[in-house]
């Protein structure tokens, strides 16, 4: 009966439009340069020790300025020094044309192979590196604050993350959510400090934003690659979904799941289904509920973390705006000499769809604002009521200012408070001045970025 109820899911998928089999997914995919994939790949498997040392004393999330310990700061250097002949062979490959950084990028194409593809060889399925990613995102991101000119290495950035816009698989997406992130804080970080033209600031600013619709292809991978393989799940399958211990121990374990496998696999299936609807505005299909109230094994496994990828992707699609809306709003400051009484007009402060809410602008100062969410308008979707209305998530539009900036202020994730007067702006590094001394129990240099 739940492998009837799991057919009849897949059928309405296919009639809405979905892809169903990682053969649909694949064949619906983006086309790849094989040479240029096979020679990108061991640069972004190989494990390396730069990799780490880069990804600390990087330019803050938050913007304020930060004064990093000469530890760090070394370390991160060391780390600069260390990639960059990994970061010149990327940077090479990209010269040639585009790449595909996800499960697209590596994997098996044969359709008859994809057609038959068991539980075994989805959780063997190529994907991307999140920590050799991030690497790269931050090697280029330092290189552009500490140079007097940001271009190449923005250039090289904006080349690497648009490898990222088809992910296959939902860790693709949030790796593309994480390195989108690094490239938004540069350019934000850059911008505060006019050191962004003004031609590349409104092109970044005019860009659209991608995490929503990408979690919601990263919806699809997972139906695919990994809901479709479960409901042909056999006696051997108790390792992969992380038991063990035998013959034995596989054949209860699969006694366990055996009896509502297919009710499970319908139940997830048509979950999934209508999150990646309602991320990609399509139509959505039934959701299946599970037979008698009963929540099965394979649901406690797979559903938890697939709803936190849906709020990660709000969050990362409005920080996507607020620090555009920033960066606006500071260069109007840089033109005019004083903060702008109301949002400015090229920011994207929109509505990014009719379930997501619009931006609100507060001047708390001379130098000081605050950017964020309206919280009369409707809930992000995904964001549950409880954890939208929870202490210290959502929005701080409307609460009175904290005291200081950079101090106090917990609702980072829906608003973001900056004062461009606390910010400092040291130059570049090909045009830094000699330090003056520093008297006794001031305050010590500030550190790039």
């Amino acid at each position: 009966h739940g492998m009837a109820v799991y057919a009849d899911t897949q059928a309405e998928l296919k009639r809405l439009g979905y892809a169903t089999t990682m053969e649909e997914l694949v064949a619906a995919g983006p086309t790849v340069d094989a040479d240029r994939q096979k020679r990108l790949r061991p640069l972004l498997t190989a494990t390396a020790s730069w990799q780490e040392d880069v990804c600390i004393a990087v330019p803050s999330a938050k913007l304020q300025e930060q004064r990093f310990s000469k530890n760090d700061v070394d370390r991160r250097d060391r780390g600069m020094r260390n990639g960059a002949t990994d970061a010149a062979a990327v940077a090479a490959i990209l010269d040639e044309g585009p790449v595909e950084i996800s499960l697209f990028g590596w994997c098996e194409r044969d359709p008859a192979k994809l057609r038959n593809i068991d539980l075994a060889k989805s959780v063997s399925s190529p994907i991307s590196n999140l920590l050799a990613c991030r690497a790269y995102a931050d090697w280029w991101s330092i290189r552009a604050c500490q140079e007097s000119d940001p271009a190449p290495h923005l250039r090289n950035l904006d080349r690497f993350i648009n490898g990222m816009q088809h992910p296959g698989t939902l860790i693709g997406a949030m790796i593309g959510i994480a390195c989108r992130r690094i490239r938004d804080q540069v350019y934000l970080w850059l911008a505060v400090r006019g050191r962004l033209g003004e031609e590349q600031l409104r092109a970044w600013v005019g860009e659209q934003q991608h995490d929503l619709f990408q979690c919601g292809a990263g919806y699809a991978g997972e139906r695919c690659l990994f809901q479709e393989p479960l409901s042909r799940m056999r006696l051997d399958a108790g390792p992969l979904i992380g038991s063990g211990g035998g013959l034995l121990k596989n054949l209860w374990d699969y006694a366990e799941i055996w009896p509502t496998q297919g009710h499970e696999v319908a139940f997830c299936t048509s979950s999934i289904g209508a999150a990646e609807a309602k991320l990609q505005n399509k139509p959505p299909p039934t959701v299946r509920p599970m037979p008698f109230g009963y929540v099965g094994i394979l649901t406690r496994i797979s559903m938890p973390n697939l709803d936190e990828a849906g709020i990660t992707a709000s969050e990362a699609a409005n920080a996507h705006r607020m620090v555009r809306c920033a960066a606006m709003i500071a260069f109007h400051r840089q033109q005019t000499g004083v903060l702008p009484a109301t949002m400015p007009r090229d920011a994207p402060a929109d509505a990014i769809d009719a379930n997501h809410p619009a931006l609100l602008y507060e001047r708390l100062g001379p130098s000081r604002f605050r950017v964020g969410t309206d919280p009369a308008g409707p809930r992000p979707p995904s964001v549950t009521v409880q954890r939208w209305t929870s202490s210290g998530y959502g929005s701080a539009i409307g609460s009175p200012p904290g005291k200081a900036a950079t101090n106090g202020q917990d609702r980072v994730r829906w608003s973001v408070d900056i004062d461009l007067d606390a910010i400092l702006i040291p130059p570049p590094l090909g045009a830094r001045p000699a330090r003056p001394p520093v008297a006794p129990g001031g305050p010590p240099g500030a550190a790039l970025p």
